[in-house]
């Protein structure tokens, strides 16, 4: 819900003779969401006998004075991805009150539909081209992802500035680090004044740490080097030296073998 009301919202509450109060979070969500439909898929402003043709206005089971809208049977379906509940939403009420001059263009009284709202609309030629329109477009829309606020606007549901969305809602990644300096420096040079001066002091204090990052980096991969160096150094000594060590051990017994050799002779 997006205050003030788009016209078309205030005229199908105006129609069924219920205040904004009165309905159920899905039946805002469709509601707001077939404005959005027909703003992507090219059917023009939002028309109440078309709306009518694809959804009906029921009271919620055992809520006694609270409505929702759900897709006729007859008609092939809009939407998807309606949670089946939402919980505590009663509990979070507000007051608003219009500004002076500019009263509620629907009931903000509660109040019942009568049967001639809720009756099934005769639409026009020009009515039926739009709902055949509609149905025929891209398949059924999922609203978990279809209500973002860049498509709000973009149906001027919602007056937040925003970028206008497209009809499948994606979300844009974010520009390589290249490309986000380039328009950084970009926008410096087109800044012009006190905007201008504060991009370019962010830019420098990054660059400033970005070198100080990889100046430390060069000093570790130093010393990791120094250090492998080291165990290199260390490893080759002790290697020679059980070399040197096993060499005399086979020396000191050869000698041994001659000694007694030359006893054994002499004994003889």
């Amino acid at each position: 819900m997006r205050l003030p009301l788009h016209p078309f919202v205030a005229g199908a509450l105006a129609h069924y003779g219920i205040a904004p109060s009165e309905l159920a979070p899905n039946g805002w969500r469709v509601l707001v969401a077939f404005a959005v439909l027909c703003h992507f898929r090219g059917a023009g402003a939002p028309s109440l006998p078309v709306f009518r043709h694809f959804f009906g206005l029921a009271p919620l089971p055992k809520a006694k004075g609270w409505y929702s809208f759900r897709g006729r049977e007859s008609v092939p379906a809009l939407f998807t991805g309606l949670p089946n509940s939402t919980k505590t939403w009663k509990e979070e009420f507000l007051l608003v009150s219009p500004p002076p001059g500019a009263p509620w263009r629907c009931p903000v009284r509660w109040g019942e539909p009568s049967k001639e709202a809720t009756s099934d609309p005769v639409l026009t030629e020009a009515e039926a081209a739009v709902a055949r329109r509609l149905a025929q477009g891209h398949g059924v829309v999922d609203l978990k992802t279809y209500l973002s606020e860049s498509n709000l606007v973009a149906a001027k549901i919602s007056r937040v500035p925003a970028c206008s969305g497209t009809e499948a809602s994606r979300v844009q990644p974010s520009p390589p680090a290249k490309k986000k300096k380039a328009l950084a420096a970009a926008a410096v040079g087109a800044g012009g004044g006190p905007s201008g001066e504060t991009l370019r002091s962010e830019l420098q204090a990054k660059e400033r740490a970005l070198a100080q990052a990889k100046g430390k980096i060069s000093k570790l991969e130093e010393e990791l080097g120094k250090a492998k160096a080291r165990e290199l150094a260390e490893a080759r000594q002790a290697l020679a030296y059980e070399r040197q060590l096993g060499t005399q051990v086979i020396k000191a017994d050869g000698g041994k073998g001659a000694g007694a050799g030359k006893r054994h002779r002499g004994a003889q």
